[in-house]
């Protein structure tokens, strides 16, 4: 049985805050997590880096995945970190390190697939923070395929959530979202988080829209990888 391996990394919403009574719960032995250097099957919240850790993308994404490989198992990485900007992603800084650590860790128990990004809410809060993420976002993209051997690694960005509009530290997610659509990457593709609702906090996403958002992810990424 093979293990298809997928890296997540980004802020809160990658992580997810999703409260854990909205939605049904996703058990499926096919899908695991790393946890202590090994696979163990997968349970909600994935990440562990906030008390508010609840249901994120990663568990629909994966069951997608899963039902599509049928009698393989997806291995989830997860390495998103709350509230973080993306200058702590860029190689050489202490969340790019950690994400290769744990994912070089995880490569002789299976095949990495790809790399699922949701970040930019704590760079978009004017224009020049918006154009310094859109440089560090493809830096740190080329960076990580190198870092990891595989320089067509499939990577996957999600679209920051259109009720961000009404949130004042966020008024420039437009321009982030922009440049995800039309990053200068190859094997890349981007995910529209239209339509999707928030928490009732005004930035995060609520638990129906992290399912929604995290099939989303893997149907543009059986798209990408079918058609590349």
């Amino acid at each position: 049985m093979k293990r298809h391996l997928f890296l997540l990394i980004g802020q809160s919403n990658m992580a997810g805050f999703g409260p854990l009574e909205q939605v049904k719960p996703i058990r499926d032995p096919r899908i695991e997590v790393l946890r202590n250097g090994s696979f163990i099957e997968a349970t909600e919240p994935l990440h562990q880096d906030h008390n508010r850790n609840g249901i994120g993308l990663g568990m629909s994404f994966a069951k997608v995945l899963a039902d599509h490989w049928v009698t393989d198992r997806i291995g989830l990485i997860p390495c998103a970190v709350s509230g973080t900007a993306i200058k702590r992603w860029v190689p050489g800084a202490d969340l790019y390190q950690r994400a290769l650590r744990k994912t070089q860790q995880a490569l002789p128990l299976g095949t990495l697939r790809g790399v699922l990004w949701l970040q930019g809410e704590a760079d978009a809060a004017t224009q020049k923070t918006a154009a310094k993420h859109a440089l560090l976002f493809e830096k740190m993209v080329h960076n990580l395929r190198n870092d990891l051997g595989d320089a067509h690694l499939p990577f996957i960005s999600g679209g920051l959530g259109d009720f961000l509009a009404k949130f004042r530290p966020c008024r420039r997610f437009d321009l982030i979202n922009q440049h995800y659509q039309q990053a200068n990457l190859t094997n890349y593709s981007f995910v529209s988080s239209v339509g999707l609702n928030h928490m009732g906090d005004g930035v995060h996403f609520d638990s129906p829209s992290l399912r929604t958002l995290g099939e989303r992810f893997a149907q543009t990424y059986l798209t990408l990888t079918l058609t590349t």
